[in-house]
């Protein structure tokens, strides 16, 4: 597996997928590529037999079987980089397949049948361990420009190191920042090899999982395995290279430049750090901006150009702190400068707004900076979805908006509808309380906050929407829009009627204050239940509560 496939392999075939890293797809709007095959068809699958050239047969995985391309030289390993996928064979024969192309760069044997096989960081070099625990370099170069394959493409080819070899080989690591660097595992011991010289072994006997920025890491496995249900950080190994540790280890003991010297001969981004920091610990503010360059952290550049337009010592102690983290010294220094104003700047830089309030409810502060310490108190708590306190420090703020995000998350309507009658006229935020109120079918605040957003219409059709024909009818009375409600429910009681709800849209009807056209419709039931004379009855005592004109009709 590298930053863009997966590889599998089974006796003959091997099966490619292109997946899309979360920050890889969020940098490209979520879109990922297709593997092109070589019948025009775009797909993020890819298989091939182990002895065809090209990736194709798009989408068909690993169930695919071919039995046109038999043959007995199984795969038994396999490997990959971020540029090229090795595979090999029992037999010893190495296939070179390069992602570019989709296609097959080299094909050569080796001198063992490989157990294991693993590519370092830049590709140009591979390790493999035999059958026996042998461990072999080889360098991965590209044939002279005259050596051409059919299609005129130029061939990869390994060539063994010589004079090197280890025994009792079961397990190795290169490290993903420099291609010199190999953890080894031989027996219960670790070494790490700088090139083909290896440093003093260390008593280990852990799988290797990482090694990154000159530290390894690693992981017993045999003890989580007695204990699967529980494994804890006692069950991984840390482990620093020498050109670490010396670094280390001469940044307390020697003078600085004689540091700088031994970093500059072992270069690594570690190493500059590490120098970097020790500088920045010392006041040394030359060499900090040095090493800052040597490993390109632009940062820290720009954080020691900032330390040096300061020209107190403890103000540049005090940034110090704070870049390294140690935040409860930085105050102390601000402090016993009598600058409480320099710790209200740092609390803002570094985020603590918890502990900001203490600061400025103690005084030294103004009420915008702690209406600002409030409201990012409360994006805290929200986003961490506790809304009731959320909502605490929202109404501390006065910010009416988030409080009514919090209040609705919490389903207090009480305190909503208060929100709402504590609005301004004019506010913008009537629509959205609007829409909250309406989502949850509460009529009456919905309609006084669409009425006071200016949206008349929208307060009637939220009337007609939960059913409260009353209220709608007499909105569209008082603002003279009776024809829009009218219409709506005509059709929405002919609706009711047609599906068989009568006695529905009789409740529509009058509740909209439609009595006639209400009691109209209970005559006709009366009338369509005449042979069974309970119901008869039934409907004509109804049609007598109905009031205005309902005698008539039945006379």
């Amino acid at each position: 597996m590298n930053s863009t496939y997966v590889f599998v392999a089974s006796e003959f075939h091997v099966y490619m997928w292109k997946y899309c890293p979360k920050s890889s797809s969020s940098s490209t709007g979520g879109a990922t590529d297709k593997v092109p095959d070589t019948n025009g068809v775009s797909s993020q699958e890819s298989t091939f037999h182990i002895d065809e050239e090209f990736f194709h047969k798009a989408g068909k995985g690993m169930r695919m079987e071919d039995t046109a391309n038999a043959s007995t030289d199984k795969i038994c390993c396999m490997c990959c980089s971020d540029k090229f996928l090795m595979v090999g064979r029992e037999s010893g024969v190495l296939h070179c397949y390069d992602f570019l192309g989709l296609r097959q760069e080299g094909k050569e044997s080796l001198h063992c049948r490989p157990h294991a096989i693993e590519l370092n960081c830049d590709s140009s070099r591979l390790s493999v361990i035999d059958m026996s625990g042998m461990l072999y370099f080889y360098e991965v170069q590209k044939q002279p420009h005259e050596v051409k394959e059919k299609q005129g493409a130029t061939v990869r080819h390994t060539k063994k190191i010589s004079n090197f070899e280890r025994k009792d080989v079961w397990n190795i690591k290169w490290a993903d920042d420099n291609p010199d660097l190999l953890a080894v595992m031989e027996k219960a011991r670790m070494y790490i090899l700088r090139g083909t010289e290896p440093e003093e072994p260390v008593a280990c006997t852990a799988y290797l999982c990482s090694f990154h920025d000159l530290q390894i890491q690693a992981i017993h496995l045999d003890d989580v395995m007695h204990q699967p249900e529980d494994p804890g950080g006692e069950h991984v190994f840390i482990h620093e290279t020498k050109s670490l540790r010396d670094t280390q280890h001469m940044l307390s003991a020697v003078d600085i430049q004689d540091a700088y010297s031994y970093v500059e001969e072992h270069s690594h981004p570690r190493l500059w750090i590490s120098l970097a920091n020790h500088a920045l610990e010392t006041l040394d503010l030359s060499y900090a901006e040095k090493a800052f360059v040597r490993c390109q952290n632009y940062y820290g550049i720009r954080f020691v150009k900032g330390l040096h337009s300061l020209k107190n010592k403890s103000m540049q102690k005090a940034e110090i702190c704070t870049y390294f983290k140690r935040d409860k010294e930085a105050e102390q220094i601000y402090y016993s400068m009598d600058r409480k104003d320099l710790v209200i700047d740092m609390r803002m830089k570094l985020g603590d707004w918890i502990m900001l309030e203490k600061l400025l409810e103690g005084g030294g502060g103004n009420d915008s900076l702690l209406e600002l310490t409030w409201n990012n108190i409360g994006d805290y708590h929200a986003d961490r979805q506790s809304w009731d306190k959320a909502a605490v420090y929202y109404n501390k703020a006065k910010n009416s908006e988030k409080l009514a995000d919090s209040l609705y998350a919490l389903g207090d309507w009480d305190s909503l509808g208060a929100l709402l009658e504590s609005l301004r006229p004019g506010s913008p935020l009537f629509v959205s309380l609007a829409n909250k109120f309406a989502n949850v079918g509460i009529c009456n605040h919905a309609v006084t906050a669409f009425v006071e957003g200016g949206n008349v219409k929208a307060a009637m059709d939220t009337c007609m929407d939960l059913n409260h024909w009353d209220i709608g009818m007499a909105l569209a009375t008082k603002y003279d829009q009776t024809k829009h409600v009218e219409s709506t429910m005509v059709k929405y009681t002919t609706h009711l009627q047609e599906s068989g709800n009568p006695l529905h849209a009789v409740q529509v009807l009058i509740k909209g204050g439609q009595q006639l056209e209400a009691a109209k419709i209970l005559l006709q039931l009366a009338r369509q239940m005449a042979t069974i004379k309970l119901h008869c009855k039934q409907m004509l005592v109804v049609l007598l509560l109905i009031p205005n004109r309902c005698s008539s009709i039945i006379s």
